[in-house]
């Protein structure tokens, strides 16, 4: 496979479907990190572009980042290669840009303060995946969280429904849409920074 030049290969051994537009409701359909292995790339989301990240550069986690940029370890679980970081409460989080969710957590894992008022529960949603399994979903007050020394504030919430109790945090498109997401796997590291239109 080459992408952009005749010359840039990538590996041909997986499969991949590119569609300009698919139901809002479906997601989980590529996974970079496989489709690009073992080379690294970044996904540009205001911007709509998926590239193969350059050998020559490298990301370096000492290296100087801004108040809305963020170099972190892209953290392993088990025998995954998918991404995770590390939340500043802690918890991990799955980097999922195929995910339509903000910050989606399971219902054992929720925690829902109301502060004296009703509830704040805006929406019930059903996610589809391409695979043709289900969750259910309920839209919570927006949270704050922070990667690294990147902070985001009002991060749409979601608590799911019908997923494993070990179901990680998952960090989907409505947290990340401002950013250019570089996933570096020979290094390790993930970098967040916010986009420049082009």
């Amino acid at each position: 496979m080459a992408l952009g030049n005749s010359t840039n290969f990538l590996p041909a051994n997986k499969t991949a479907l590119v569609v300009s537009y698919l139901p809002p409701d479906i997601d989980g359909i590529l996974d970079p990190t496989e489709a690009y292995s073992p080379f690294g790339y970044s996904i540009d989301i205001p911007n709509q572009r998926l590239e193969a990240l350059d050998v020559g550069y490298g990301l370096s986690q000492g290296r100087q980042t801004s108040l809305d940029s963020a170099v972190v370890p892209w953290l392993r679980v088990g025998d995954s290669n998918r991404p995770f970081v590390r939340l500043g409460d802690g918890r991990l989080a799955l980097v999922d840009t195929g995910s339509g969710f903000g910050l989606a957590v399971n219902e054992r894992g929720a925690v829902i303060v109301s502060n004296g008022r009703r509830s704040a529960t805006e929406i019930a949603g059903l996610s589809q995946d391409i695979g043709g399994g289900s969750v259910h979903s309920r839209r919570v007050s927006p949270t704050t969280i922070s990667i690294g020394e990147l902070v985001l504030r009002s991060v749409p919430t979601e608590v799911l429904f019908g997923v494993e109790d070990d179901a990680p945090v998952v960090l989907g498109r409505a947290a990340l849409y401002p950013f250019k997401i570089t996933f570096d796997p020979r290094r390790r590291l993930i970098e967040f920074v916010t986009s420049e239109s082009n």
